[in-house]
């Protein structure tokens, strides 16, 4: 059986250490966002004006808001 395991949470949450774990682990290759995360910006329309403007007036949580995230990791596992 083949599947995806996809790592959500917030910046330092710990998703890339885990997923390294997992990887190695289970044998999977993994894919960071960390690595690949500019091509989807650029995708969604990401306004890299508006947030270095949130980062300079708001400071770094302006630009990474989350207010109702209560877990740090969520793991999803896809089929």
């Amino acid at each position: 059986m083949s599947f995806d395991i996809i790592l959500i949470g917030l910046i330092g949450a710990g998703k890339s250490t885990i997923g390294a774990l997992l990887a190695t682990r289970l044998g999977l290759p993994q894919c960071s966002m960390d690595k690949c995360r500019w091509d989807y910006y650029n995708e969604i329309g990401y306004d890299e004006k508006l947030a270095a403007h949130k980062r300079q007036t708001e400071g770094f949580w302006g630009v990474c808001q989350c207010d109702r995230c209560s877990c740090r990791v969520g793991i999803l596992i896809m089929n």
